[in-house]
């Protein structure tokens, strides 16, 4: 095992440890608007149920991914990065 699938696997392991809601939200949304939305750029310090910090934008994609969801990243204007999560 690489150092770099160490740090894949702590990520994963904690990721619905530190974010446990993700599911459902992701869920709810993808139903009601057909996509999920959650800020995750550098200058994020905490967890909210609108951003996170940038620790988790690799974790967040990986899981949506394997869950079977499009994953992508969009701006605002002002050039913070959201993680867009579709069917």
């Amino acid at each position: 095992m690489t150092l770099a699938d160490i740090l894949r696997q702590e990520a994963k392991s904690t990721l619905l440890t530190d974010i446990p809601w993700l599911p459902e939200r992701v869920v709810d949304s993808v139903r009601a608007c057909g996509k999920y939305r959650i800020i995750c750029d550098t200058h994020i310090k905490e967890v909210s149920k609108s951003s996170v910090p940038n620790k988790y934008y690799y974790p967040i994609k990986q899981w949506a991914e394997q869950q079977g969801f499009h994953v992508r990243d969009e701006y605002y204007s002002s050039g913070t990065r959201l993680i867009a999560i579709t069917l």
